[in-house]
């Protein structure tokens, strides 16, 4: 079994190696815009044609290339083969520059699913990257003017409406 572990272990290595080359060629064909031609989207889209990629993975693989020169350590780890293309795209999505070094000696300890469940939820003092630009409501009135179901306004609404005034 300890033979097993450590031939997956090496193959996988090699595999996060290999994947770190894909983001570095994909950094040069965004900066580049080598991607650019008769039909093609998007860098993800060049991705999905020429090397046969799912578009998660095609936009996985594109974000981490994005964000490469704000991300050392995480490039730095996966080229040494310690992260998978998951765990460096899940830090590329969530994590602020300011915490991307201790974030990285979290990745490669931690699951995926620990990741993505860990950072999507984390408070960091600055706006992550997947957040930027949007807003959240922590609450909305379902009886708000702008809020109907379908063609209609929900029953309770209506009712609330015509409650509040007859009084």
């Amino acid at each position: 079994m300890d033979r097993l572990e450590a031939e997956v272990a090496s193959i996988a290595g090699r595999l996060n190696a290999a994947h770190a080359e894909l983001v570095a060629a994909t950094a040069r064909l965004i900066e580049d815009e080598l991607w650019a031609g008769s039909g093609i989207m998007s860098p993800e889209h060049w991705l999905v044609l020429r090397a046969g990629l799912s578009p998660a993975r095609a936009r996985d693989i594109t974000r981490i290339a994005r964000r490469r020169k704000q991300l050392p350590s995480t490039r730095a780890a996966l080229d040494d083969g310690q992260l998978s293309v998951d765990q460096a795209a899940v830090v590329a999505k969530y994590a602020p520059t300011s915490h991307e070094a201790s974030i990285t000696e979290l990745a490669v300890n931690a699951t995926v699913p620990q990741l993505r469940r860990t950072l999507s939820r984390y408070q960091f003092g600055e706006v992550a990257p997947a957040t930027a630009g949007r807003t959240r409501r922590l609450h909305r009135n379902p009886c708000s003017p702008g809020r109907r179901r379908g063609r209609r306004r929900r029953r309770s609404c209506r009712r609330a409406t015509t409650r509040g005034g007859s009084s």
